[in-house]
């Protein structure tokens, strides 16, 4: 969906007034929701998204996307080494869009660019999903369980109904 499940949000926000970091990519921003909550909780961050599904950004005459300092056009998946060095970067309800080895990668790489950590959110439970607003990239092609993701190597942050927010630390 390009709106998240709002149960990991208090988490998130939590995690943001405790760290305090200065710059986020924001890694599917879909309606913006997650940028303009840590924009509100960080109002001089600099936050930049990435997004594979451009009509998203008309969402409400594109209001909630004033927030980020730059939005790129682009799949995760062909914008490796491309990206460039943030404090932290969030990827809520991302990684199960991708096969399973591809979200591997991309927790991977996302630790490699961010400084202070990656912040994942994923569906716990088992949460099929097929094309949404036309958007063929909201299907769901794996999913996670929460034993999986702390194999990764991801602290479990929050653990609810239907998502889990993993910390992934920064890899060098």
């Amino acid at each position: 969906m390009p709106v998240s499940d709002s149960e990991t949000y208090d988490t998130y926000v939590k995690w943001l007034e405790k760290n305090k970091p200065t710059s986020c990519f924001d890694i599917g921003v879909g309606f913006g929701n997650i940028g303009n909550i840590t924009k509100l909780i960080l109002p001089d961050i600099k936050l930049y998204g990435v997004e594979i599904f451009a009509p998203y950004l008309n969402y409400r005459g594109g209001k909630p996307f004033k927030v980020y300092d730059a939005i790129i056009i682009g799949d995760i998946l062909n914008l490796k080494n491309k990206l460039w060095k943030v404090d932290f970067v969030c990827a809520f309800d991302i990684i199960e869009h991708l096969e399973r080895k591809d979200g591997i990668e991309t927790i991977k790489y996302l630790q490699r660019i961010a400084k202070r950590g990656v912040i994942v959110s994923v569906p716990i439970i088992d949460y099929p999903q097929g094309e949404v607003l036309g958007n063929i990239h909201e299907t769901h092609l794996t999913q996670w369980k929460i034993d999986e993701m702390k194999k990764l190597g991801g602290k479990l942050l929050f653990k609810g109904r239907i998502c889990g927010l993993f910390y992934f630390k920064h890899k060098l």
